[in-house]
């Protein structure tokens, strides 16, 4: 089945890629920049980036398009703002479009916990602690929600991205086994 990745505000980097090339055997990657590797110094500048050129709005919308305009069904796989907006469509979308939906790190979510998913099997992987609201509370909410599947990690905010200065290799190789597996139908 195609996995539908939803990247985070660094966009396409080298880095996602490889990730995805060893990873799935089909696969596309959505980003807010339509493919257009930006090569961003820190974090500060991706964010700073992504809110004046995209926005949250913008890139759920493109997602959403992309995804409806598909004839198949899908795994949605998203990271920080990108599992956002794959949280927003396993809420909205109807049911046979997504298979199943994996979110790494979606802290935006916290402002969309009135929608609830359609679609079963969602795994959320919650980081370790968030610097903008209390992590113990966000997870309470989302551990009681139906189809959803909370996962607590150790890692922090980025864990997943090479780019990002909490980037963690035991945790990479870990989650990259994990998605191998979660691609594959198991």
């Amino acid at each position: 089945m195609k996995v539908i990745v939803v990247s985070d505000i660094w966009g396409r980097t080298e880095a996602l890629s490889v990730l995805y090339l060893r990873t799935f055997k089909d696969y596309i990657i959505l980003d807010p920049y339509s493919g257009s590797e930006k090569n961003f110094e820190s974090e500060g500048d991706a964010y700073k980036y992504f809110i004046n050129e995209c926005g949250m709005e913008k890139y759920y919308a493109f997602v959403s398009s992309y995804i409806q305009e598909q004839h198949y069904s899908c795994n949605l796989l998203g990271f920080s703002v990108g599992a956002t907006v794959a949280w927003l469509l396993a809420c909205r979308i109807t049911a046979g479009t997504i298979n199943k939906t994996a979110c790494f790190y979606g802290s935006r979510v916290r402002d969309f916990l009135n929608e609830r998913p359609k679609q079963r099997g969602v795994d959320f992987f919650l980081a370790v602690r968030e610097p903008s609201f209390n992590v113990l509370d966000f997870s309470r909410q989302l551990s009681a929600m139906p189809m959803v599947t909370l996962h607590k990690t150790r890692f922090s905010h980025g864990f997943m991205n090479s780019c990002s200065e909490n980037f963690n290799p035991e945790a990479y190789r870990h989650y990259r086994d994990w998605l191998k597996i979660w691609a594959n139908g198991a």
